[in-house]
C-alpha cells in the first residue's frame, strides 16, 4: 500500500513536471507570436500613413519629391517583392 502511494505519487510528480514544461513552452510561443503581431501592426500603420501622405499631392510633396512612388514588401522566403494593396481595400499588406 505504502509502495503505491510512492509510486502514484512519482508518477503524479513527473506528469505535473511535463506539463509544466509543455505550457512553458507554449507560453514562450504565444509571447513570440504577440510580438511579431505588434510588429506588424507598426509596420501596418507606418505603409498606411506613408500611403496617405504619398496620396495627397500638397504634403506628399513637401515632404517627398517623386513622380513615381511605389511602396514594396520583400518576402525574404521567396526573395521576391510585392506590391503593398491599398488601405483602403485590404487589411494586410
Amino acid at each position: 500500500m505504502a509502495l503505491d502511494r510512492i509510486l502514484h505519487r512519482d508518477d503524479l510528480e513527473e506528469t505535473v513536471s511535463r506539463r509544466t514544461a509543455e505550457l512553458s513552452e507554449l507560453n514562450r510561443a504565444s509571447r513570440l507570436e504577440i510580438a511579431e503581431r505588434k510588429r506588424a501592426e507598426h509596420l501596418q500603420g507606418a505603409l498606411f500613413q506613408i500611403a496617405e501622405l504619398s496620396s495627397r499631392h500638397g504634403i506628399g510633396g513637401e515632404l517627398l519629391y517623386a513622380e513615381n512612388f511605389y511602396i514594396a514588401l520583400v518576402d525574404k522566403s521567396t526573395i521576391r517583392l510585392g506590391q503593398c494593396p491599398s488601405p483602403i481595400t485590404s487589411t494586410n499588406c
